[in-house]
């Protein structure tokens, strides 16, 4: 909601101070609702790690939010250098934890910790998102828009959070964690699909929003998308009988 709006405040300072402060302010206080929550359930049950697990909690959601706000600033190789640096320090800073100092997963937590506090700076030095919080901008309704906004976009969320995981305890439950191994790695490539779509659509997101009241762009929108989905279709078709042989190199038997 927060990238909705900026973007589609053109160059307003009043605009964007609007939407940031109430922004931040509607997703503190969510994250402080869902800390009671997760303390109560750490209280109740001693779960390890739990510490870890709000940093990283806590910290993604920062991150995430910072990301939007780049968007919507149009800083558009911020967003993805934030990710890039985000993803190469999880990954050798991962490598070090594990094979240089022998720290097992509390290596990995700290990896992720680490890597995202580093994209965090960076993302907090490109947007400097703090000249727009402003105290006496605080609106309720501004707030109840972003939220209301949002809403169905959470439902959604956990739609697919669902769909891509529910079949990983389904397969655990009925057939074995052997079968769920096999599963896990079958799916790593025809994710190459998903991950090309979504690069798509984080430009077509763009376009649609900056574009929503031009009617000359209906039919450019109409081309471009049977364009993409034929796209899609080519890559899928080809993927289906070029895994088996992508198997025979990548995967052990």
């Amino acid at each position: 909601a927060v990238y909705r709006w900026l973007i589609g405040a053109n160059d307003s300072f009043l605009e964007k101070a609007k939407i940031i402060t109430n922004g931040f302010l509607a997703i503190g206080f969510l994250w402080l609702v869902a800390l009671l929550f997760i303390f109560i359930f750490i209280y109740l049950y001693n779960i390890e790690y739990s510490l870890y697990y709000i940093f990283i909690l806590s910290l993604n959601i920062c991150f995430i939010l910072l990301q939007q706000i780049a968007r919507g600033f149009k800083l558009l190789k911020v967003y993805a250098y934030a990710g890039i640096i985000n993803a190469f320090f999880t990954f050798f800073l991962s490598l070090y934890f594990l094979w240089n100092l022998n720290c097992g997963i509390t290596g990995v937590f700290l990896s992720i910790i680490f890597s995202m506090s580093i994209a965090i700076i960076y993302l907090v030095y490109k947007t400097k998102f703090y000249f727009f919080l402003k105290a006496d901008l605080f609106l309720i309704y501004d707030i109840k828009e972003l939220v209301f906004y949002s809403f169905p976009l959470v439902l959604n969320n956990i739609g697919w959070w669902l769909i891509n995981f529910s079949n990983k305890f389904i397969i655990l439950f009925f057939i074995g964690i052997e079968a769920n191994g096999i599963y896990a790695v079958s799916s790593k490539i025809p994710s190459i699909v998903n991950l090309l779509g979504s690069v798509f659509i984080l430009a077509w997101q763009d376009f649609m929003i900056e574009s929503k009241n031009s009617k000359e762009n209906v039919l450019f929108i109409q081309r471009l998308f049977e364009k993409y989905a034929n796209f899609l279709f080519a890559i899928a078709i080809t993927i289906v009988p070029g895994s088996f042989f992508v198997a025979l190199i990548l995967v052990d038997k």
